[in-house]
């Protein structure tokens, strides 16, 4: 097996639950109830290993080290071909093919083997003589040859028409013949005889060697390169276009839903003449189709195709996409990552050169660079869409070369204004944004004034007000500190604010209301400059004088104090002020108000959620005010109104009223994305608590596609580098980790480190979860030396933030127990367990949280004691996580919930044998 070690081959034949299965080695073919399966070789190889030692375990690393040899495959890989045996075999129960808990795997059941005679190998073509059962065509030349399969070029004897034939000796990669023959007759069937693909003509799977016959499509790249003496003689713009051309065809193959999975210069054939080459793409052996009712609509057997949608680990490392080296399905950006190695190896010049750290500096041109990082990059979300769309890019450098020169020399002239700018301004920093906060104030009262109908008192009051408003800040503010020559002033305007504060109320003895409004505008002058104390002391003061101008009900009264308010209730160091006094007060001024406080409830009530949510961390008594608002303001403002739905929403999702709480958010993503757009900011962010709740309620498949819109949406609208996007990769990530689609969760993790690293000043608990997140993650894949250091990293720079007790110590003790145990260092892991304390892993808030943590910790313990070998201890602990995820109500698609039910059903079934073994 895996090319059979030399082994006679066999035909196999056992029981299923989906009725008797037959295994023939010969072929290559699993039957099961009379039926044949689509299963890939490497599947086939792992039921053949296993049924050679059928009732026996046979580990993990005996099935890897015979199925894999010579490649570097992850565990992931064997468990993909694993649960695709399963499928093909109905064995979803595993009564046939069982798990032995981190050793293995067996097969139960009776086996029945007989011996097929091996058809001949080695030199059973020979050139000159006739194909096999084609007496009119002769073997010509070997281009390629090897124990089990053949390629040779062929000629016709009287035409003298040449061919490619490929053979399959003793049915090695059969399936990949029928595959290809499959695959191509799609092709020609929808697009016609287009050039960029060979025809396959003919093909005989009945018996031994088997072969498909396809047209002669020329050399392939690597050796026409070779005869040319290498790729220099070949003008790189030439090179380019030929990739194009490649581009192209790929295109066209996804678009009939056919992935490669194999491309590389020995599968990319070239014709055409000097000046103008052109390509061929060949050898569908590896491919996938997505979309296989294509096949059924022109009325093509699907023969060879295979129809599970997980994908199987096939083609050259070289140009293997890193998420499908990590275990994960091949995608459209899988061939693209190869067409991205393919780009840089033509550009540098050598097909031989792999796409290792440092390419760059082998790569001049900036756009060409662009384009293989585009097409190469390790995070499959940042590759282009489509094949196509680097064929366009390739083909217009010319026109994108002008327009980044044009491009460039836009920015050095803003470049340069904003030097001399901010040389000018470089003594007052804060004077355009000051400048604008204070202007605020009297940009509304002048729209005001404007939009009067009438010349009425209150409108020639409102006019008088704002044009000594706008006098007061022209005069007393920016007669004091020049913003058009800043640096040349007399004072800075943080300096001319605070003079021109303290001189309102002497400007304005007889207009108390004006004087407010200054006082006011500063306030949000100052709180631009994050000044907490001159904020909150002109907003008193406006606070004073609104309520002797217009009284203490008064809607700019209450107003201007919710404003105060608000700014002391998030203020850190106010974090032991209680607040509930005030907040009482101006709830019954808000009712005594003459006009019932029409337009201050919304505030008020928000208020109150702030208070109870953030601060007294109570949702349960922050609901009835959010939920008050909400209704306010649907009822003032119309649906349309975001604020306090998206208030009520997050109440109720903290109250864990998950049902309540999507549908809120439901509503607004369907109103938002017909009134805004789906990509409307709001509408986003709607949708980005609605992931949350689905992944709070492990609904992780439903939340994929709405996490990953989310994403799109705001690196469209916000660009990759806003927080906001970042967040939203950040929840795409934890969804993909509750799928075990590990590959994708690293990509996106690695991602939000990338970006948010940047923008961290300092210790940031985010950084820290996505740091223990990928140490997780690299334990699942086989890293765990890197897992060990990056939570030995993360516990350090916790330390020396003292961060490393309570809740984030927790968090960091429990990562670092799970990559303790993945990589069986069961003395480190016991001790890192028993740091943690159930009851507080129940109120953990950073990480482990309620009765999902405490069963991930019991979990964990089952992991330790089985580890350990002690069956007892583990199947205790196993009963017990699995009881916590119930009661958690975690769906069976849990990765832990699933975990615990395997380990659970492992060591009951050793424990079971064990017994047996001693009653004999």
């Amino acid at each position: 097996m895996a090319e059979n070690r030399g082994e006679p081959l066999m035909r196999w034949r056992f029981g299923t639950s989906a009725g008797a299965a037959v295994f023939d080695e010969g072929k290559w073919e699993l039957t099961v109830g009379g039926v044949p399966t689509e299963l890939e070789r490497k599947p086939l190889e792992v039921l053949g290993l296993l049924l050679r030692h059928a009732g026996e375990t046979v580990t993990k690393d005996e099935l890897l080290d015979h199925v894999w040899r010579g490649r570097i495959v992850v565990e992931g890989a064997l468990t993909n071909a694993i649960g695709k045996l399963r499928r093909a075999l109905g064995d979803e129960a595993q009564t046939l093919l069982t798990t032995v808990a981190r050793v293995g795997y067996r097969i139960l059941g009776p086996v029945e083997g007989k011996h097929l005679p091996r058809a001949p190998l080695g030199r059973a073509l020979r050139a000159g003589e006739a194909v096999p059962r084609r007496p009119q065509w002769r073997l010509m030349a070997a281009l390629d040859q090897s124990e089990h399969g053949e390629v040779w070029r062929a000629q016709h004897t009287k035409t003298g028409e040449s061919r490619v034939f490929k053979f399959s000796l003793d049915g090695y990669r059969l399936s990949a013949l029928k595959r290809e023959a499959t695959l191509s007759r799609l092709l020609y069937e929808s697009l016609g005889d287009v050039p960029a693909f060979v025809r396959v003509r003919e093909w005989d799977f009945e018996d031994a060697p088997y072969f498909l016959e396809a047209d002669d499509g020329g050399p392939d790249l690597e050796t026409w390169a070779g005869a040319r003496g290498g790729l220099e003689s070949w003008p790189l713009a030439e090179r380019l276009a030929w990739l194009a051309e490649v581009a192209d065809a790929v295109g066209a193959a996804h678009e009939l839903g056919v992935l490669h999975k194999d491309l590389k210069p020995t599968n990319l054939l070239i014709y055409g003449e000097e000046g103008h080459w052109l390509p061929r793409v060949v050898d569908f052996g590896s491919a996938r189709l997505l979309e296989p009712e294509r096949l059924d609509a022109l009325g093509i057997t699907r023969t060879g195709t295979t129809l599970d949608a997980t994908g199987s680990l096939t083609g050259t490392p070289l140009y293997v996409a890193p998420e499908v080296l990590a275990g994960q399905s091949a995608t459209v950006k899988s061939d693209l990552y190869a067409l991205g190695v393919l780009l840089f190896q033509l550009v540098a010049g050598d097909l031989r050169r792999p796409l290792s750290a440092g390419w760059e500096a082998d790569v001049s041109d900036p756009l060409l660079r662009e384009d293989i990082g585009a097409c190469a990059n390790g995070n499959p979300a940042l590759r282009l869409e489509a094949a196509r769309t680097l064929a366009v890019r390739l083909r217009t450098l010319d026109e994108r070369r002008q327009a980044a020169e044009r491009d460039a020399v836009k920015r050095a002239q803003a470049e340069e204004a904003a030097r001399r700018w901010a040389a000018a301004r470089a003594r007052r920093p804060w004077v355009l944004t000051a400048w604008a906060a204070l202007i605020v104030g009297f940009v509304v009262a002048t729209v005001l004034f404007v939009q009067a109908r009438t010349a009425t008192a209150a409108a020639q009051k409102e006019a008088r007000g704002s044009g000594a408003m706008l006098g007061f800040l022209t005069k007393d503010v920016l007669g004091q500190a020049d913003v058009d020559q800043a640096g040349t002033g007399t004072r800075s305007l943080g300096e001319a604010i605070q003079t021109a504060a303290g001189r309102i109320d002497s400007a304005f003895p007889q207009d108390p209301e004006v004087a407010a409004r200054l006082h006011e505008s500063i306030a949000k002058a100052l709180a631009s400059r994050n000044d907490a104390n001159g904020t909150e002391q002109q907003y008193a003061q406006a606070a004073a004088l609104y309520e002797r101008a217009l009284g203490p009900s008064a809607t700019p009264t209450l107003k201007t104090r919710m404003a105060l308010l608000a700014r002391r209730l998030v203020d850190p160091r106010n974090d032991q002020v209680e607040f509930k006094p005030e907040l009482d007060a101006l709830t019954q001024a808000a009712h005594a108000a003459e006009d019932g406080g029409a337009g201050v409830f919304y505030s008020l009530n928000s208020l109150w959620t702030i208070y109870y949510s953030d601060r007294q961390h109570d949702p349960a008594a922050a609901l009835p005010y959010s939920h008050a608002s909400y209704e306010r303001a649907i009822a003032e403002h119309g649906p349309q109104e975001s604020g306090a739905r998206m208030n009520y929403g997050v109440d109720l999702l903290r109250l864990k009223r998950y049902a309540e709480a999507d549908r809120v958010f439901r509503d607004a993503i369907e109103q938002y994305t017909r009134e805004k757009g789906p990509e409307h900011p709001i509408t986003l962010d709607f949708q980005h608590r609605l992931v949350m709740s689905l992944t709070f309620q492990k609904r992780y498949r439903e939340a994929e596609p709405v996490a990953e819109a989310v994403r799109d949406g705001r690196r469209k609208a916000l660009g990759p580098g806003n927080t906001d996007t970042i967040d939203a990769l950040s929840n795409l990530a934890t969804v993909e980790g509750g799928l075990g689609k590990w590959g994708e969760q690293q990509g996106a993790i690695e991602e939000v480190l990338r970006l948010y690293q940047p923008l961290a000043e300092g210790w940031e608990p985010a950084v820290l979860t996505a740091r223990l997140t990928r140490a997780g993650v690299w334990a699942r894949l086989g890293r765990a030396d890197d897992a060990r250091k990056e939570v030995a990293d993360v516990r350090a720079l916790a330390h020396q933030h003292e961060n490393d007790q309570g809740e984030y110590g927790d968090m960091i003790d429990y990562v670092a127990a799970i990559v303790a145990l993945r990589g069986q260092h069961w003395d480190e892991a016991a001790e890192l367990l028993g740091r943690l304390d159930p009851n507080r892993v129940r109120t953990n808030r950073a990480y482990l949280t309620g009765e999902d943590g405490v069963a991930k910790w019991s979990l964990a313990q089952a992991m330790l004691a089985s580890g350990r070998g002690d069956r007892a201890a583990a199947l205790t602990w196993a009963n017990r996580a699995v009881a916590g995820f119930q009661a958690a109500d975690s769906p069976a698609d849990y990765v832990p919930a699933r975990e615990a039910e395997e380990l659970r059903a492992a060591v009951t079934e050793t424990r079971a044998g064990e017994r047996k073994a001693s009653a004999m």
